[in-house]
This record gives structure tokens, sequence and C-alpha cells, in this order.
């Protein structure tokens, strides 16, 4: 399935609502700003030199590897599970690094640690970290009522598709 970047926006929706209770869109709103920094939301995007993929850009040698034994190496490509895989971990560094009121306070600090903590990355520049909260704003500042939780872990593909039982 060819995934778009409203796909990702979704997923990484469905996929803080599942975890984080009345703070789901703060959540949501750093996990899309992490997800524009490693791939600007391309479902299909590849880096460090083809060793880190999708939308969190999950690495060989790392996260990939257990993403993979968990659900194959062909749903690395997948943002519903690549989501749902890392909100749980998310979840809980955004609650260590003081949740919802912190990243309203100082949100370029809070989202280069958060960034930091969640990827395992090299910092990221001011700049980028507030191109990318401005860009998470905008893709969550619809009406996301409709976007059903996915819980940590979850197998489910896209939470919004038709059942095919």
């Amino acid at each position: 399935m060819a995934y778009t970047s409203s796909d990702v926006i979704k997923a990484i929706i469905a996929a803080a609502k599942g975890v984080a209770g009345d703070q789901w869109l703060a959540l949501a709103q750093a996990m899309l700003t992490v997800a524009y920094i490693e791939s600007s939301f391309n479902p299909d995007a590849i880096g460090d030199n083809g060793t880190s993929f999708g939308i969190f850009q999950l690495h060989w040698g790392g996260q990939a590897d257990a993403f993979e034994a968990k659900y194959g190496h062909e749903a690395i490509f997948d943002p519903y599970k690549q989501a749902t895989y890392k909100a749980g971990q998310m979840w809980d560094i955004f609650q260590g690094l003081g949740g919802a009121s912190a990243l309203a306070a100082d949100p370029t600090t809070f989202l280069t640690n958060f960034q930091v903590k969640a990827q395992v990355s090299i910092t990221p520049s001011a700049s980028r970290v507030n191109t990318a909260w401005s860009v998470a704003q905008d893709a969550s500042d619809g009406d996301w009522t409709n976007v059903s939780p996915t819980a940590p872990d979850s197998t489910l593909q896209d939470p919004n598709a038709p059942s095919t039982s």
C-alpha cells in the first residue's frame, strides 16, 4: 500500500490517542515534530546510507531490528505500525521531560531534548526544531475526533480502514 503524509499524520494521532489520555494532542504534536525532522512525513524515507527507514528512521543495529522481529520486514515503511511501535516509548519520554506543560513553556528546548531521547540522534538545530514544531502544529490543528485510538504495539494497519471481515 502506498502511504501519504496524511496517513502519517493520522497514524501518529491515533497512536498518541492510544497512550496519552487527555494529553494526546501535545504528545501527537511532539511525535509529529520528530517525524518531520526525521522524514518530512515521508513513510518511504531511507536515510543513513540505507540503514534507517520510515517516518521515525528506525535504524538497523538498533530499533529497526526489534521492529522487524515484531512486525516483519515488509512493515518497515508502514506509518501505522511505526507510530504504534514508538508511541509508548515516546509517551514515557514525553512525561519524563515534564509533559504538556513543559512543552508549552519552552517548545524549542523540550522538543530538542525529546528528539534526542526518542531517536538517540544528533541534536537538531533550533531552527530545524522550530520549523518542525510549526509544521506539527499545522498538521494537528484539524478536527481529529474521528481518528480512533490505536493501542501501543498494535498490529493494526490503518485504524480507519474498512473492515475486511
